[in-house]
Formats: C-alpha cells, structure tokens, sequence
C-alpha cells in the first residue's frame, strides 16, 4: 500500500496544513499537521498529549505497548513515540501506531497495518516484466498521439476526414472538460481568481485538441476499412440524436458496459476464491482514485465526475480503435490485427499487486466484448459501453437509501436509467414510424 496521491493535492507545503484520513466508520487512520514555520509558544521536547489521536482512533492507549519507533513522519517534529498491539476488529491482526509532535502539539499520527508498505516499496519488488509492461503503456499513448498527429496533417493537406464533425466532437469535449472544471473548483473573492479559473480550461482545451486530432486521423480510414463501424455515429454527429438506428445503438452500449463492469467485479472474486494477487479491480478498470474519491466530497463534485467520465469514454476508445487502425494498416489483414492489438492490449500496464495471468485473461475477455460491441454495433455502442461501465466504477452504489453516498448512487441510477428509457422509446418509437410510412407508402 502507497502512498494516496490525495496526500500530495495540495502538497503539504503551507504552515497549518492539516491532512485527516479515516477509516469506513469514522475512526482515524492517519493526521498530518503542518507545524508554523516559526513558533515559540513551547519550549522543544514538551511532552505532548496524545490522547485526542487515539480518542479519534477509537484505540485504548492503555492496552498498546511502546515501542521504538520505525516510520518517520512526513513533516517536521521534534519528538516521536510508537505503540503496538492487536487490531480491535480482529485481535489477531497486530498493528503498530506511529506518531509525532511538534513543541508538545500533535503534528502526525498513522495507524500501521502488517500489509502497509512505505512508498515506493511495492514499485521496488515490482518484477522486470510487470516494469516492462508498465513502461508499454506510456510508449503506446506516445505512439498513437505521434502516429494520430501524422495521420491527421496528412489527411488535412490531402482533404479527407470530417472536419465538421470533428470541430463538433472537439466543441463538446471541451464544454464538457470547462463545465467539470468549474463545478470542482472552489471560489473565493480574491485578485487571481479569475487567473486561476482561466487556467482550469488548460486541460480541457488539451483533451479537445486531442480528440480533434484523433478523429481527424481515423475517421477516413475507418469509413474505408471498417465503414459498418461508423453508420450511427455520422447521424449522431449530424445531430440526428432521435434516430432509431441510433437509439438502438445507445440502448445495446449499456448491456455491454454492465457485461463489462460484470465480467471487473467477477475478476475480483474469482481470485479472491482461487486465492489469487488481486488489487481492488475498480481502481484498474475506473478512474483513478482521487478523481473517484472527489465524487463522495460533494454534490458539485460528484455532478463534476459525471462530465469527466463522460469525456474518458469517448477519448480512450478512440485512441484505442486508432491503435487498432494501426495495426491494420501495417499487418494487412483484420485477424492478424485483432490478435496483434488483444496481446498488446492484454499484456500492458498490469500493475504490481496483480496476479498477471489471471490479469491478462480478465483484459482477452474485456477486448472480446469491446471488439463485438464495435464490429457488431459500432462507435455509438463502444462509447455508451465504455460509459456505463466507467460510471459503474466510478461511483459507490448502494440499495440502503440511509447510507451517506446513497445520492451518489441516485445520480448514476438516475443518468443511466434516462439513457436507456430514451433509447428504448427512441429505437421502439422510430421503428414504428418507419413501418407505418413503408406501409401507407406501399399503399399510395
């Protein structure tokens, strides 16, 4: 276990600083205090008074035993003390606590598990191959931006490629990427402000240009290699939105994302079963986990990641079929690029903490139900799949309507339920239309 990235957004850098993590019940499992840089209240070595930490803790200092101790605090101190005992939910799990102050003030506490690791040490013990497959990810995200941006000049100077609809696709991806970056931030009245929310559309501003640049890159050749793939989504982008054909297409993508988020979940506890090295699947299949923990902070946040998960689900489908027209171009053949592109697909990126065969055959079945979803249906199907199941991971769902983040819940229930409720009466609806003007047509 690691160190999150949440400890590090905003760094603690500033005096008064405080960073609180807690357990699911409330109870605290880690207090960093950034102490003042200049403070003469104490004198140094003051015996501090830790019975608040473990008060919060919901630990008895009495029942643990002082020890020396090993974990060295991330912030400045100048006294430490460490305890160990047995684990109140489990007597038979041993943790230690860790703690340290400054001029007699509490400024971190961290309760130790027998499976927390100091950061960096799972990357150390991390094997040349799982290194290796870590790497592949970074280079093939280079490859296909390089290759994507090559592809799109030419196609440009050449006139080919949609430019309409790719300047649309790029307009609602960055209207999107603005409006969550707005309902993240936190605005109070000072001078740079406005700076500060002029920036918040960087990344944004990137993500478009990229898709621009994607599109650009394998709509020409997709509509000449693989032109069944792309009949729904020219409507959709045409803003034909109450098409049957589209409809139809949204409706299937959501039975696919639910396959998937299915095929996550039975990963987990088919290795869990077998006893297997499994990591918590919905952080390799979802967003990343600050971005999923930003969600549960509020209403604003959680409206935020909405619209974030919304932009990923387009934008890594497309670099992933564009990879996928890559290996078509150079290999010739449609067999010969599918295998290529599921291996590579397969064997990258397994993370450490992951059995990698169970792994790599978990990602072949996900490829397979992604290539039937696009071969099958399309890129409608692809986005509204990749979609359901990134908002199926992204969000916790719960049935108990007492539960804190059982709103959280309502939100995708809600998002989800509409989609599909408009498919069907779009794709029922139209379908009938049609029929009655094929009759009253054959009719006249």
């Amino acid at each position: 276990m690691t160190v999150s990235p949440l400890h590090d957004d905003p760094p603690p850098t500033e005096p008064g600083m405080v960073s609180v993590d807690l357990d699911p019940h409330g109870r605290l499992e880690r207090l960093i205090v950034v102490p003042p840089e200049q403070d003469v209240a104490a004198p140094l070595g003051t015996e501090p008074d830790w019975s608040a930490a473990f008060k919060a803790a919901d630990l008895d200092l009495a029942s643990l035993k002082p020890v020396e101790p090993q974990w060295n605090p991330p912030i400045g101190a100048d006294r430490r003390a460490a305890w160990a005992g047995a684990c109140p939910d489990d007597p038979t799990v041993p943790i230690r606590i860790e703690a340290a102050a400054y001029r007699g003030r509490p400024v971190f506490f961290r309760v130790i598990y027998p499976w927390t690791m100091p950061t960096g040490a799972l990357e150390a013990r991390t094997s040349l191959p799982l290194r290796v497959s870590a790497a592949m990810l970074s280079g093939l995200v280079l490859i296909v931006l390089f290759a994507a941006g090559l592809i799109a000049r030419r196609n440009v100077r050449l006139g080919r490629g949609d430019r309409k609809g790719a300047f649309r696709l790029a307009l609602l991806m960055f209207a999107l990427g603005s409006v969550a970056a707005l309902l993240k931030g936190h605005y109070v009245a000072s001078a740079d402000m406005i700076g500060r929310t002029l920036l918040s559309n960087v990344f944004p501003l990137f993500i478009a240009a990229a898709v621009w640049v994607l599109y650009l890159a394998m709509e020409p050749y997709l509509r000449r290699i693989w032109p069944q793939t792309i009949v729904s989504w020219v409507r959709l982008l045409d803003g034909r939105v109450r098409d049957p054909l589209v409809a139809g297409h949204v409706l299937v993508g959501l039975v696919f994302g639910v396959a998937l988020r299915l095929l996550d979940q039975s990963y987990q506890l088919l290795c869990e079963r077998l006893g297997l090295a499994s990591g918590l699947s919905d952080m390799f299949s979802g967003p990343p986990i600050d971005v999923a923990l930003a969600g549960l902070s509020d209403m604003r946040g959680a409206v935020s990641n909405l619209f974030v998960c919304t932009v990923a689900a387009l934008i890594l489908p497309l670099g992933t079929i564009l990879l996928l027209l890559l290996f078509r171009m150079a290999l010739r053949r449609d067999w010969l690029a599918i295998v290529t592109w599921t291996i590579v697909g397969s064997v990258t990126a397994v993370p450490p903490g992951f059995n990698p065969v169970a792994l790599i055959l978990w990602g072949t079945a996900g490829s397979a139900l992604f290539l039937v979803a696009l071969f099958r249906f399309g890129l409608v199907t692809v986005w509204a799949a990749v979609l359901t199941a990134i908002l199926l991971a992204a969000f916790p769902l719960t049935p108990d309507p007492s539960s804190w983040y059982f709103t959280r819940t309502l939100l995708v229930l809600v998002m989800l339920g509409t989609i599909a409720w408009l498919g069907f009466r779009l794709a029922v609806v139209g379908a009938q239309a049609k029929r009655l003007a094929a009759a009253a047509q054959m009719t006249s």
